[in-house]
């Protein structure tokens, strides 16, 4: 089993990200976030542990690259944006 340290140096050497880190890095609410992965609109998750999904940076970069303008605009899922928590 990997310890804490190893861990966090493969987060951040791989840039992983969850759905709020995107949504930071992205200057979107995490609903949206939330909503684009309830819909399947973003790229596949890298890792999912246990109910965290977990997502390269670069990957989301590139998807952001094609498809952020539209994005934005896509609507948060009202009874998902409550539900968030993670």
């Amino acid at each position: 089993m990997p310890s804490d340290t190893l861990t966090r140096t493969l987060v951040r050497r791989l840039d992983l990200v969850g759905q709020r880190e995107i949504a930071s890095r992205l200057g979107v609410p995490v609903g949206r976030v939330h909503t684009w992965v309830y819909r399947d609109l973003m790229p596949s998750p890298v890792l999912i542990v246990g109910n965290a999904q977990v997502w390269a940076w670069r990957e989301v970069e590139m998807w952001w690259a094609e498809f952020g303008p539209r994005a934005e605009t896509w609507e948060i899922h009202p009874e998902m944006s409550a539900e968030i928590t993670c």
